[in-house]
Parts: C-alpha cells; sequence; structure tokens
C-alpha cells in the first residue's frame, strides 16, 4: 500500500478514535467545553476521510469527487472554529477582545471560502487567488491562538504545583492542550508548503499525518492519562519540587 494512503487511513483511525471517545466523555459530564475539543478532533477526522476519498477513490474527478473536496474544506474550518471557541470560553471568557478576535477569525474563514468559491475555486486549491490566503493565515492564527493561551497558563500552573496549591496532572493538561493546537499549527503552516510548491499534494502530507497523529495523542493523555503517565508526570513534578 502506498505509504500516502496509509498515512491518511492512520489520520482518519486516530482522529476519530481520539475524537468520539472525547465527545462522550463530554456527554456524560455536560461539559461544553470538553466537547468543544471532542468536536474539533472529530471533525479532523471526519475532513482527512472526505479529502482521502476525493483523492484515492474512483470518485475523484467527479461530482461527487469535488463534494468531498468542498466537504473536506468545510471540515478543517469546522475543526478550528471548535478549537478557537474552546479557547475562548475556556481561558478569556470574559475577555472584549478575545470575542472580537473571534469573529474576525470566523469572519475571514466565510470570507476565503466564499472569496475564492465565487472565484471558481471551492475547494480551496489555488494558490494564487488571495482569498485562500485569506483563509489559511486565519486557519494557522487560529491554531497559534490555541496553543498560546494554555502554555500560558501552565506556566502559572507550574509555579503552583511548586507550592502544593495544584495537582501535576492539572498544571500537564494545560500542556498537553497547548502541544495539541501546536501541532496542529505546525501541520498547517506544512500545508501551506505543498500549497505554494505542490499543488497541496505531496509526500508532505506524511509529515502533517505525523503532526496531527501526535496532536491528538497529546489530547488523549490530556483527556485520558494512563496510570503510568499520571505516576510518571508526578514523579516528575516531585523531583523538580
Amino acid at each position: 500500500m502506498d505509504v500516502i494512503v496509509l498515512s491518511y487511513i492512520v489520520a482518519v483511525v486516530v482522529s476519530l478514535g481520539v475524537g468520539i471517545p472525547v465527545l462522550v466523555r463530554s456527554w456524560r459530564h455536560r461539559d461544553g467545553r470538553l466537547a468543544l475539543l471532542g468536536a474539533a478532533v472529530t471533525f479532523d477526522g471526519l475532513e482527512w476521510l472526505a479529502w482521502a476519498l476525493y483523492l484515492f477513490t474512483s470518485a475523484s474527478g467527479t461530482p461527487l469527487g469535488y463534494a468531498l473536496g468542498i466537504a473536506s474544506r468545510v471540515g478543517v474550518a469546522a475543526s478550528v472554529l471548535c478549537m478557537v471557541a474552546f479557547t475562548r470560553v475556556a481561558f478569556r471568557p470574559d475577555d472584549g477582545a478575545a470575542r472580537v478576535v473571534t469573529w474576525l477569525l470566523v469572519g475571514a474563514l466565510l470570507a476565503g471560502f466564499f472569496g475564492s468559491g465565487l472565484a471558481g475555486d471551492w475547494i480551496g486549491m489555488r494558490s494564487d487567488l488571495a482569498w485562500v490566503w485569506l483563509e489559511q493565515c486565519a486557519l494557522a492564527l487560529g491554531y497559534g491562538w490555541a496553543a498560546l493561551e494554555p502554555a500560558r497558563y501552565h506556566l502559572l500552573m507550574r509555579r503552583r504545583v511548586k507550592l502544593d496549591l495544584v495537582e501535576p496532572l492539572v498544571a500537564n493538561r494545560f500542556l498537553l492542550w497547548s502541544v495539541y493546537a501546536g501541532l496542529f499549527c505546525l501541520g498547517q503552516l506544512v500545508w501551506d508548503v505543498s500549497l505554494i510548491f505542490y499543488d497541496g499534494i505531496s509526500t508532505l502530507d506524511v509529515l502533517t499525518v505525523g503532526l496531527t497523529v501526535g496532536a491528538e495523542a497529546a489530547l488523549f493523555l490530556a483527556v485520558f492519562p494512563p496510570v503510568w503517565y499520571a505516576r510518571c508526570v508526578r514523579a516528575a513534578a516531585g523531583s523538580e519540587g
């Protein structure tokens, strides 16, 4: 089996395998913020699936294939918007500036989608269109913001861990959320390179999949930390203290 095809299968399986359990847990605990994280990963899995079907099946080159390509693009936007929404409600719920940033990102994504679509590119693959880059910048900025906020909180929590005011696993959860979003941000930048130099399809897809799998592994550890992982985190915190 082709390495790129295999990498897509891995991305779909891991994304849905992490996203759906997170959604189930959020439902059980009535946790809206966790639901946003689970939705972000699930949408990512669905967009990987749609994109793989667009590229590697007989649907390619047909109206169905075109619809799958558009669905993949919408899935990416939905995923990052869920991540941005989580960042706002979890870290800056009462911050007016954060609310403005969120709506600016929404506006940029919608403008990029419809602007490029009306120019004849609903899939978003024409790197010569400024509308596409408006969307791509919004995606990268959304991921970046989603990585910076929990990183800042992680530093605050580490100080409290040293004073025995916070459980080490709680502080580590913020770090894992930051890693999760940060790897997605790097994946977005890799995709942008592919779009510029390889029309979006290249062996760099394998690197994008690797970043995606690493991000979702970090989220899984944050939500469902195994016993051995919890022990390692607590032991590391004890040795630092």
